[in-house]
């Protein structure tokens, strides 16, 4: 496994400057930090050592957790789409605080994290949020841009694969957003940011397709009918395909693509988690195939069997997010992906901005 260090040095410096760059003396050591990714739908913390100086994480980590949270589900459920509500704080501050608890047994003394795009939608008090975060937590929690998460999600893809930065495409599907990031030809990051993610996905299915309403709690997509996941499929690959071309990153991700070195590293819940869950396979390379067999045997299935095959947890975007991956794999002309369950804590580890 590469060290964290290497994507760092190609990723994440154009984020801001360390605290080296800006002048400060810093003293090296070796301290255990606790790095929290405040997702759309989940709240993800790994807590590992890392060297101040150098920036590697020592592995394994010593703790690696989720918690589910629906921030994504709260704002769309809210009268002006725009607020958290008082029970979705109350539910991300418990989260937080017992994820944060579990941190400091395994000796955690420095602790961050990042919000993304579930805190962007929260227009009215996201921003309060992430505040009262701070303040009663002490967690040094920041909301970032998509663009922002593209280049963590960058670091956090080709630190934990066999390949090396300049020939990686990072995929990160989350619940409310998806980035797709690269090295470009003139030698500046590309940053695909897309909207319709596992959320959107999911909601389109239950309101369009089912006429249901995706605010209500609990509720699930399953059983879905083939020709419901193909009408879903095919929205997502029009919307997709518009963003593309809208963002003018069609052909630079055509010429990245037809470099043979080139490998799409797909990072986070949905193409880790979902996934490998359901496609067992000794290497993690997942092909259109893979994706037609998996959702062939998902459909018409309800929540009870899919949680007899998989197990519990997220059993309601099973189906769907394999939809989604395959839908989006037709959008950006991808043959396979490399499957990792990094996500965006990864970057934030070793990023020294994070951590001053």
């Amino acid at each position: 496994m590469k060290k964290l260090s290497l994507a760092l040095s190609v990723a994440l410096l154009s984020l801001s400057v360390s605290a080296q760059a800006m002048g400060k003396k810093t003293q090296c050591s070796l301290v255990t930090r606790a790095a929290f990714d405040i997702g759309s739908t989940s709240t993800k913390m790994k807590v590992a050592r890392v060297d101040t100086c150098t920036q590697k994480i020592e592995v394994p980590v010593l703790l690696d957790k989720s918690i589910k949270v629906d921030y994504k589900g709260a704002v769309a459920a809210s009268p002006d789409k725009a607020t958290f509500s008082e029970s979705i704080q109350n539910e991300g501050l418990e989260a937080l605080s017992k994820l944060k608890a579990e941190a400091i047994e395994k000796g955690a003394t420095q602790f961050a994290g990042v919000a993304t795009s579930g805190f962007r939608d929260a227009k009215t008090n996201g921003a309060q949020f992430a505040a009262t975060i701070r303040e009663k937590l002490e967690i040094a929690v920041v909301i970032i841009d998509a663009n922002q998460e593209g280049l963590l999600g960058f670091a956090a893809g080709v630190s934990v694969s066999p390949y090396e930065a300049k020939n990686a495409v990072v995929w990160d599907i989350g619940g409310g957003s998806q980035q797709l990031t690269w090295i470009g030809k003139d030698g500046t990051y590309k940053v695909y940011q897309g909207n319709f993610a596992s959320r959107a996905f999911q909601a389109y299915i239950l309101k369009d397709l089912k006429g249901l309403d995706p605010t209500q709690s609990g509720i699930s997509p399953n059983p879905i009918g083939a020709l419901e996941i193909n009408m879903a499929m095919g929205r997502a690959a029009e919307l997709g395909g518009k963003d593309l071309i809208q963002q003018n990153l069609y052909s630079e991700l055509m010429y990245k693509l037809n470099d043979p070195k080139t490998v799409v590293v797909g990072i986070g819940g949905v193409l880790g988690d979902t996934v490998q869950r359901q496609i067992k396979k000794d290497i993690p390379l997942y092909n259109e195939n893979d994706l037609i067999i998996a959702i062939d045997s998902g459909v018409k299935k309800t929540d009870q069997e899919l949680e007899a095959d998989f197990g519990k947890g997220y059993i309601e975007t099973l189906v769907s997010n394999l939809g989604l991956i395959r839908a989006f794999m037709g959008v950006f002309e991808f043959k396979e992906f490399y499957s990792t369950k990094a996500n965006l804590t990864e970057g934030i580890l070793a990023y020294p901005v994070y951590w001053q």
